[in-house]
């Protein structure tokens, strides 16, 4: 029942950051943003696809700050970090 709380918290925030979107669209969000960060690797092209099947017209797309995906990048040169996608997802989700 936690998961569902958060799912519907996620969604009224959405809506009222953008009040003006469409509500199909503010529940898929709400649905990645919530679960994707909880799943393992192999998990995550199953739980895709089940995203895909309920929301078959829709296209996630992932809101990303630009200045923060800059951010993390250079921190991870200014760090030897390896410059590795899935880490800055993670971020990102975190």
């Amino acid at each position: 029942m936690r998961a569902v709380r958060t799912t519907i918290n996620s969604v009224g925030h959405l809506k009222r950051q953008f009040p003006q979107s469409d509500e199909a669209l503010l529940i898929l969000n709400a649905l990645v943003d919530v679960n994707l960060p909880k799943f393992l690797n192999p998990d995550i092209p199953l739980f895709n696809n089940i995203i895909h099947d309920m929301f078959m017209n829709l296209e996630n797309k992932q809101n990303r700050d630009e200045s923060l995906f800059t951010f993390v990048k250079a921190e991870m040169s200014l760090n030897d970090f390896e410059q590795n996608n899935d880490f800055v997802v993670k971020v990102f989700q975190l």
